[in-house]
């Protein structure tokens, strides 16, 4: 049961700071039997989050702290060992990297993953505000 100020998808609670990013939430989600053949991106039970908003805020992170570095992609793609072209691409949002790729970039940046999903979140919930 999730505790005061949480929201409820299925069997998980998400604490109040998190639930920014989700964008449509059914309140009554486990009032029906689920139907085996149903897709899970029909059930009304688990957060709708915009993949295009999630890899823009990813790749304004990467961008932000290579800035920070004084470093060009071409150097961060040379540490990481990804082409500079896909970096460019993951900076711009137009690319979902694969953890393997999120833990090169984090790794070439000289910081944990974690700290690039709080900017990441951090970026997120700035813009929810903004709408």
């Amino acid at each position: 049961m999730p505790e005061e100020g949480e929201v409820c998808f299925s069997r998980t609670s998400i604490p109040p700071k998190y639930t920014r990013v989700v964008t449509e939430v059914s309140l009554d989600c486990h009032s029906s039997p689920v139907d085996p053949s149903a897709s899970i991106r029909d059930d009304p039970c688990l957060p709708r989050i915009n993949p295009k908003a999630v890899a823009a805020a990813f790749g304004t992170a990467i961008r932000e702290k290579r800035h920070a570095l004084n470093l060009s992609q071409e150097e961060l793609a040379a540490r990481c060992g990804l082409h500079r072209t896909y970096l460019a691409d993951v900076e711009r949002g137009e690319r979902n990297p694969s953890l393997v790729s999120i833990l090169r970039i984090a790794s070439g940046l000289g910081v944990p993953a974690s700290d690039l999903m709080a900017a990441t979140e951090t970026h997120l919930n700035s813009n929810a505000r903004r709408a």
